[in-house]
């Protein structure tokens, strides 16, 4: 079982290596960091590859979705700060656990 603590650097040190390896600079990662929004041509889809390279990181597997979006039960989306992530993160390492 993963600390939030640990899941918080994980989704750091992800965002960075997205970054990087997109030839982006990645300033500092901060709690209310957006990635979508704050981080240079980081958008929806890289939300999706960098949940990807969290399951590596973490060595787990991620219920489905974005580590980095909300979506509501009526379909509105909304992305989420670095403190947020963690939390999804951790809703979506829950249904993996029961399992």
């Amino acid at each position: 079982m993963h600390t939030k603590t640990e899941i918080r650097r994980a989704v750091e040190k992800v965002l960075n290596a997205a970054q990087q390896m997109s030839g982006r600079q990645c300033p500092s990662i901060a709690d209310d960091t957006k990635p979508i929004g704050d981080l240079d041509g980081f958008d929806s889809l890289s939300g999706i590859e960098a949940t990807c390279m969290l399951e590596v990181e973490l060595k787990c597997t991620l219920g489905d979705g974005s580590a980095f979006v909300h979506e509501s039960p009526t379909g509105t989306r909304r992305a989420l700060t670095v403190v947020q992530a963690v939390e999804r993160v951790v809703e979506m390492l829950a249904p993996t656990r029961a399992a």
